[in-house]
This record gives structure tokens, sequence and C-alpha cells, in this order.
């Protein structure tokens, strides 16, 4: 048996910044659909989630999470090609 010691384990609680929920990234992800949708929003959809910028996205402790809206369109749009 291991020797653990008790104490206060809540990294969350001692950020120094509010820990985004999934309502946040959603929204992240809902500005960054409807800015680059090109008429099929579902397809629009897909594209994103599994285009390499939803990994930067979903890892709020990069800086992709939290740049402005129209940087992260441009991101998308140069990693896609339509830029």
């Amino acid at each position: 048996m291991m020797n653990l010691e008790e104490g206060d384990y809540d990294n969350i609680a001692k950020c120094k910044y509010n820990v985004p929920d999934y309502w946040d990234i959603g929204d992240v992800y809902s500005r960054l659909i409807t800015d680059v949708d090109d008429g099929d929003v579902i397809e629009t959809l897909f594209k994103v989630y599994n285009s390499n910028l939803s990994d930067e996205i979903l890892d709020y402790n990069s800086a992709m999470y939290f740049q402005p809206r129209d940087y992260l369109k441009m991101c998308y749009l140069a990693e896609s090609g339509n830029a």
C-alpha cells in the first residue's frame, strides 16, 4: 500500500483564471462555424470539428482558445486551404 499524504489537490480551485466549461468551448465552436459556413452548416460543423484547429480549441491551456474570433476564422481558412 502506498503512503499518500492527505491534502487538498483541487487544481481547478487554485487556478488564476476561470476554467472554461463545455458551454464556453461550445461558444467558440459556434462562432467559428457561423463565420466559416459556406451554406451547408452540417457539413461545415463536421469540417470544423475534424480540423486540426479543433484540437487547439479544446486545449484551453493553449493560446488558441482565447484568440479573437477573426483570428480563429483566418487560421481555419488557412488550414483548410480557403484563405
